[in-house]
């Protein structure tokens, strides 16, 4: 069989695949690019599922796109649709979140409160953070495991009565067996603790205001120092609206794309690699490459270039599994202004609820309707009638349903790929993974984009930076074969 010739083979069609595709062949024309896809369509953990039941296209979950500080990423993504039909969410209103904590729906910020504690309490909690902060300095960032973050933050106090218990909840590990990481996303590298007026006071401190967090999310006075707007297409589902326009895009520029498509073999040649696919049902081909741009999951590239063939080990708890819902609710809206909350009370299975009617026009749904979706965590076997009664009943025990609100139905969606969880353990093997890529063609190394493949690297925002710098390395040295 006879190898067709390829200069640049990316693997993954999510948004950083999508993106790096257009990057290439728009700064080398001439380039031979193709893009493989495992899976029957684009957008990896962007895509959109549909509900029949409603005739529209959902989410898994939150999925707006922020800014990446890439003006050519950004304006292409832009680009997929007109002007007219995006919700720009732009300054305070871009990340509206919220906590369910000790029994209540807190919309005012995202951080765990303590100003209801004791004025005593309250001052050695403060004086605490100072120290931290002196100690310390601005830490937020700096490796290490969630616990020691924790710690550096607020103190062996708070970290111990108020971090803890959330990590554990969340992600049902221990804080020492967590990356720092896992503070992120939800955000706990701050707490709120003094007045709004006092917490503006003491703006002047990076290191205290790294920690101490200003309680009111929409009035928060302080500029930002990176403007980065927010966009969701204002008819539901972003993969419906956004990816399908990007891979049409993609395929009038000239990159080919290959879907429903695995990589069997993969071999170092004088010119690259030999690589050998598979396509449903069982047509298989083999590509010569100059260059790989990997953006899909590590695991299968790990069995490609090792002998080991264990998939990347995951930190969902042993034994337990994610569902994604999407509940139809009538009447009003409680979690309005929220984009989304995370649950933090044990005793719920629910880890993040998504309120897409306050980022999207939901002008498909019937009148007086909205839709929230569901993340959930369930035992191992849990049918999905089981989890839509457990998702009815965590919804009403959180004070969603009331005389002003009703549930008039929940779906469970399937997603194609649950995300990584940041323990410490996922985090080393990921990167021992990219380390092992590189290293098994050390004189044309595989470029290896994801998230946790580099420290630091999680959201998409970051995987599209760090893959920017390394998509301009290798387009500034790219010559074309004779």
């Amino acid at each position: 069989m006879t190898d067709e010739h390829l200069d640049f083979l990316i693997v993954g069609a999510g948004i950083p695949g999508l993106l790096a595709a257009n990057h290439i062949k728009s700064s080398l024309p001439k380039a031979k690019v193709r893009l493989l896809e495992a899976s029957a369509s684009g957008g990896g953990q962007y895509k959109s599922e549909y509900l029949e039941e409603l005739d529209v296209w959902v989410d898994l979950g939150m999925h707006l796109y922020y800014e990446s500080g890439i003006e050519e990423f950004d304006r292409l993504v832009k680009s997929a649709l007109p002007e007219n039909e995006w919700m720009v969410l732009e300054g305070n209103q871009k990340d509206v979140a919220g906590i369910f904590w000790r029994g209540e729906l807190r919309s005012a910020h995202p951080y765990p409160d303590l100003r209801n504690q004791s004025l005593l309490y309250r001052i050695r909690v403060f004086f605490s953070i100072v120290f931290r902060s002196l100690v310390h300095g601005v830490t937020a960032n700096r490796p290490g495991s969630a616990r020691q973050l924790s710690i550096r933050q607020f103190g062996k106090t708070v970290h111990s009565q108020i971090i803890e218990p959330i990590l554990q909840k969340l992600y049902s590990s221990e804080s020492q067996d967590l990356d720092g990481i896992a503070m992120r996303s939800p955000e706990l590298r701050r707490i709120a603790l003094l007045s709004a007026a006092a917490v503006k006071n003491l703006s002047r401190f990076p290191a205290l205001m790294s920690r101490i967090a200003y309680p009111d999310q929409l009035g928060m006075p302080f500029r930002r120092d990176f403007k980065q707007a927010a966009y969701y297409p204002k008819k539901l589902g972003f993969g419906k609206n956004v990816v399908d326009s990007l891979v049409l895009g993609l395929v009038s520029s000239g990159v080919e794309l290959d879907f429903g498509t695995k990589i069997l073999s993969l071999e170092k040649t004088s010119a690259g690699f030999r690589v050998e696919t598979v396509q449903e049902p069982g047509f298989q081909q083999f590509l010569s490459t100059q260059k790989i741009i990997w953006c899909a999951p590590i695991g299968p590239l790990t069995s490609l270039v090792t002998e080991d063939s264990t998939p990347i080990k995951r930190s969902l708890p042993p034994g337990r599994e994610k569902f994604f819902l999407t509940a139809l609710m009538q009447g009003h809206n409680p979690v309005t202004p929220l984009y989304y909350f995370y649950v933090y009370d044990r005793g719920f299975a629910t880890f993040r609820v998504t309120n897409y009617s306050a980022y999207s026009g939901q002008s498909e749904l019937p009148p007086e309707t909205y839709l929230l979706g569901v993340e959930i965590w369930l035992d191992r076997g849990t049918s999905p009638d089981e989890a839509v009664q457990i998702a009815k009943t965590e919804l009403a025990s959180m004070g969603l349903v009331s005389a002003d609100t009703s549930i008039l139905d929940v779906w469970v969606l399937k997603p194609k790929a649950p995300p990584i969880e940041p323990t410490i353990e996922t985090v080393r093997n990921v990167q021992q993974s990219v380390k092992a890529a590189r290293e098994a063609f050390p004189d044309n190394p595989i470029i290896v984009s994801g998230p946790l493949t580099k420290p630091g690297v999680f959201f998409l925002q970051d995987v599209l930076r760090d893959l920017h710098g390394e998509l301009a390395d290798i387009v500034g040295t790219w010559r074309p074969l004779r």
